[in-house]
């Protein structure tokens, strides 16, 4: 909860006219990260969305949702770049942070940073999260279950991060089934998680 906090300080007297400050401050007092709408990952400091609304989307449609929710009295919620999303892996050492996959926040460009551990990652369904996914179990299932999105979409989830070269028609996503990092055509449809930080 945003609460409008009033502190008052008086200052001196001088030459008979007595001047007295005022100022008004907005103090955020709302919880961090709370367990029915999020999930705090102690590691990075960062909470997310959790659970997630598990539709699928276009890269554009999940950005504009996650920079306009309000969940938990907080507003500053949105889309995770591909080093935060890969935060996220567990159980695949090739593509959790600092693995192999040379794709980071500072790292984009397809040719030079997309490397082969990024897609070859792990076998699929095999990591400790729920129904083998390579994420934390409190995250639940990160698999599609609605028919037509399994025909026609992906399990990968969005990032806000661009592929270098190519920013305006494609994005980089992570897929939790197998771990492994893709790119993807923006209008794709796909997963996403939004994300705060939460100091």
């Amino acid at each position: 909860m945003l609460q409008m906090i009033q502190r008052f300080s008086f200052c001196v007297l001088a030459c008979s006219i007595t001047v007295c400050c005022h100022t008004t401050e907005s103090i955020d007092t709302s919880p961090l990260c709370e367990e029915e709408w999020g999930w705090y990952d102690e590691v990075t400091g960062l909470c997310w969305e959790n659970p997630g609304v598990l539709v699928t989307s276009g890269w554009e449609y999940a950005d504009k949702y996650c920079d306009g929710l309000s969940l938990g009295d907080h507003v500053d919620w949105r889309l995770p770049t591909i080093s935060e999303l890969r935060s996220l892996i567990r159980d695949c050492s090739a593509t959790m942070t600092a693995g192999a996959c040379n794709l980071t926040d500072t790292c984009i460009n397809s040719q030079t940073c997309w490397n082969d551990p990024c897609w070859i990652a792990c076998d699929d369904d095999a990591g400790t999260g729920v129904a083998g996914c390579y994420w934390e179990a409190a995250l639940g299932d990160c698999h599609l279950h609605d028919y037509f999105d399994i025909l026609m979409c992906g399990d990968q989830f969005w990032s806000s991060s661009p592929v270098e070269g190519n920013e305006d028609s494609n994005g980089w996503s992570v897929e939790f089934v197998g771990g492994g990092v893709f790119a993807a055509y923006k209008v794709d449809c796909m997963l996403f998680l939004c994300v705060r930080s939460a100091p």
